[in-house]
């Protein structure tokens, strides 16, 4: 006959020593059948603010979060993998991802972090801040759900507005030039004036603009204009040759004659072919077109050019000076220079 009492001691023994798989232990007497399962454990399973104590057999950590109809998102993490069987484990812990969204560049973007702060949140989403920009809320708040971060972008430039700085224009008088005349000694030049501003934009908006300098980039230079104060010579009436006795003038000038050839070119500034009969004259003392007769300042006893027009002008020619033209070069050079009367025409 089998001990009763021993048969259920020895079954409390067996409980407390079997492996957590599933075994029968089948103890036959008097037709008594025992069966024995797997020992069952205790699970903590913490999902933020809720917690779960769940009782576990032979399952995965995935299987057991399904089995409490816990879903996980796509940047939830928790503390153990899910394929690890239960047995390995006594807490799982859920870390959920908080949705939180960020508006900077004119953009808004909407984030899942794992960052408890802000400044943590940025990091996660590699978004840099510069030395000047702000941040609301600030860099040490606590993220949470639908959390909206503000940053704005703040630069600083140096910005150079120029400004023409116009010459001026001074006079002087000039004994050498004829009374009547003027001329450019220097030309005037403008300056330039330089505005430095320091210029603060927000998100790319100018909001800010501070003059912290001026200067002359490049001083003007003043103009010179000389006016003539040299009185002309004073016209005379010369004895004349037989010749020009018996012309009509209105005038005559005593004046110093020079030389030139076709050398100097063949075409004269008023466009007519060079030819002897043409001379160069200054337009200020005598106009272009004027019919002129030429001689030597003795009346023509010394030498006689004769009837001629003012046709052409000189860079040297100028005041009471006139360049006859010849058709040679050695004819030229014979004449050099002398003193000439000019009878002006009717």
């Amino acid at each position: 006959m089998l001990n009763i009492d021993f048969l259920k001691k020895f079954q409390k023994v067996l409980v407390k020593r079997i492996l957590p798989c599933f075994c029968v232990v089948a103890l036959c007497s008097s037709n008594v059948l025992f069966a024995v399962h797997a020992k069952e454990r205790n699970i903590t399973v913490t999902d933020g603010s809720l917690v779960y104590e769940a009782e576990v057999e032979n399952q995965t950590v995935s299987e057991l979060l399904e089995s409490l109809s816990i879903t996980l998102g796509e940047n939830d993490q928790l503390n153990v993998d899910l394929n690890t069987n239960c047995g390995e484990v006594t807490d799982i812990v859920i870390d959920r991802a908080t949705h939180a969204y960020v508006v900077v560049d004119g953009d808004a973007k909407a984030y899942y972090t794992q960052g408890n702060t802000v400044a943590e949140f940025l990091a996660e989403q590699n978004i840099t801040l510069n030395e000047l920009d702000t941040v609301t809320p600030s860099l040490d708040s606590v993220v949470y759900n639908g959390l909206i971060v503000r940053i704005t972008r703040y630069a600083v430039t140096e910005e150079i507005v120029t400004e023409e700085i116009p010459f001026e224009t001074q006079t002087r008088e000039n004994s050498e030039l004829l009374k009547g005349k003027t001329q450019t000694a220097v030309e005037g030049e403008n300056g330039t004036k330089e505005y430095v501003y320091q210029v603060t934009y927000e998100n790319g908006v100018e909001v800010s603009r501070v003059l912290v300098e001026e200067r002359i980039a490049k001083e003007p230079v003043t103009q010179i204009e000389e006016i003539g104060t040299k009185e002309p010579a004073p016209k005379k009436n010369l004895k004349v040759s037989s010749v020009s006795a018996s012309l009509n003038y209105t005038d005559v000038f005593q004046v110093k004659a020079t030389a030139y050839d076709p050398s100097a070119g063949t075409r004269t500034a008023t466009g007519q072919k060079v030819q002897v009969g043409i001379i160069a004259v200054d337009p200020d003392i005598i106009p272009l077109g004027t019919k002129l007769y030429v001689e030597s300042a003795d009346g023509g006893k010394s030498w006689v050019y004769g009837y001629c027009v003012a046709g052409d002008t000189g860079g040297a020619i100028q005041d009471y000076k006139i360049d006859l033209f010849f058709n040679t070069h050695q004819e030229a050079m014979n004449f050099g220079v002398r003193q000439a009367n000019v009878y002006i025409l009717e």
